[in-house]
């Protein structure tokens, strides 16, 4: 069974593994190395203890021994401010302290431990604080010898040695994350160059290879990469020269039948019903074909590389009103020039191509605008179609595409080139074509062209939907 891929980026992953790893050896060091020398600490504390405890007892035997007991609470204090000693007589049931010491803070386990006379020893709260309590049974007596030892020093040392250990727990897992990080930017750099390189491709510049490399994992890759981008340049250059040299040669029996069509119109009135009808579909079709041949030449040979034209200083007041000049009432034009550098040629062409679009696939022209705003040239087209689906306002910028909804519609059926060379001519310009939804229905197509916009001084600028 295929695994499902993880939805995190694979640098998240890898940066996220390497830390997890730093944590997770840092941290089981970091606990050993705690165990052991927490264990070692209190070791030597107990063994320590026990032997001044053990001490201690052998003076409090040697007293009893000499029957010196009034010498006992001297002897107890002189063991020092640090812990807290005192005897238990079982025989007489007193208990003698040197300190706050009191019988029922002695644990009954402890206590049974050393009346079978063995050398008890167990951690204990004593005053709030953790303490070592050791006991041991008093030779030649029934009694006991408690001694309390705190280990209040020792907790510090605990705490200052888990701090510190945790601290570089977290600081092992920042690095970790840091070197994760370098190192899949590093092992995710040919990946990246190959994204990049690929998305180049896709927008159409055939030109890139992969640079090569002496690393035998990724010289297949790159091999493969670049054999296959030179074939698909030679696939579409070898295409596109061969739609342009066709396109030539249908123009010239095409201007021919253009011309015999010109002479069949005069002669129109002398043809009967049937065969007037006729002629009227064959000039639309001729005209229709002599449309798609122009536009497919015009893109054949963009696509072989043709020389790029002359820029030129163009009003696109002026360019507009010549390309709309059958649709006048509907053209919105601002009193000032909006001068851009421009190819004349193919910026007429693309608002010509919009306004057709717009009576043929878009139940007619509602309204065309030309606006000026943040150093960009903003044209709008509307018409009163049924609109475009999300989804297909990208797809019928597209060569020969057709949108779904004015097909349904029963609007005429186009080449599907017109908006592609819309697309082409302003991309050739450096800006941008786009279709959104038209407020009241219908579409809106704008173009935005940069570069130079003029405006003169104390003119109120437009902007959006004014």
């Amino acid at each position: 069974m295929l695994r499902r891929p993880s939805s995190l980026p694979l640098r998240l992953r890898l940066t996220a593994a390497f830390c997890g790893l730093s944590v997770l050896i840092t941290g089981s060091v970091a606990y050993a190395t705690w165990k052991l020398s927490s264990n070692y600490m209190l070791d030597s504390k107990e063994k320590v203890s026990l032997n001044q405890a053990d001490l201690n007892a052998g003076r409090i035997e040697i007293a009893i021994e000499r029957q010196q007991t009034d010498r006992i609470p001297d002897l107890l204090a002189g063991f020092g401010s640090e812990v807290q000693s005192g005897v238990l007589l079982d025989d007489a049931g007193s208990w003698i302290s040197s300190g706050d010491l009191r019988p029922e803070d002695v644990p009954e386990e402890l206590l049974n431990l050393t009346a079978n006379g063995r050398a008890a020893r167990q951690i204990i709260s004593f005053e709030k604080a953790p303490a070592l309590m050791i006991g041991i049974s008093l030779a030649g007596t029934s009694g006991a010898f408690i001694e309390v030892f705190t280990l209040t020093e020792l907790n510090h040392n605990f705490q200052f040695i888990s701090w510190m250990l945790l601290i570089g727990v977290l600081v092992a897992g920042v690095v970790g994350a840091v070197l994760g990080y370098w190192a899949a930017r590093r092992a995710l750099r040919p990946l990246t160059l190959f994204t990049t390189s690929a998305a180049a491709v896709a927008a159409g510049n055939l030109d890139v290879r992969l640079p090569s490399t002496r690393d035998r994992d990724l010289e297949p890759l790159a091999k493969a990469f670049n054999e296959t981008t030179e074939r698909l340049q030679r696939r579409v250059t070898r295409d596109a020269r061969f739609a342009a040299d066709v396109s030539h040669e249908l123009r010239s029996p095409l201007t021919t039948m253009l011309n015999a069509m010109s002479v069949l119109r005069r002669r129109r009135s002398e043809l009967t019903g049937s065969a007037e009808q006729a002629l009227d579909l064959l000039d639309a079709e001729l005209t229709r074909f002599h449309r798609m041949v122009t536009d497919l030449l015009e893109i054949s040979l963009h696509d072989a590389g043709a020389p790029a034209t002359e820029l030129e200083p163009v009003d696109l007041r002026e360019l507009i009103s010549e390309a709309t000049r059958h649709h006048d009432s509907r053209i919105q034009l601002p009193e000032y020039e909006v001068r851009v550098m421009a190819d004349r040629r193919r910026l007429e062409r693309a608002f010509a191509n919009l306004v057709e679009n717009a009576d043929q696939h878009g139940s007619g022209l509602v309204s065309l605008r030309l606006l000026a705003q943040d150093g960009w040239a903003r044209i709008e087209v509307d018409d009163a179609g049924p609109g475009i689906p999300a989804a297909e306002r990208d797809l019928i910028f597209d060569r020969f595409a057709r949108g779904q909804v004015g097909m349904a519609a029963g609007t005429k059926s186009g080449s599907g080139l017109g908006l592609a060379l819309v697309s082409q001519h302003i991309g050739h310009h450096g800006g941008t074509v786009w279709a959104e939804d038209r407020p009241g229905g219908g579409t809106r197509f704008v173009i935005e062209i940069p570069h130079g916009v003029e405006i003169p001084r104390g003119v109120e600028i437009p902007r959006g939907d004014q």
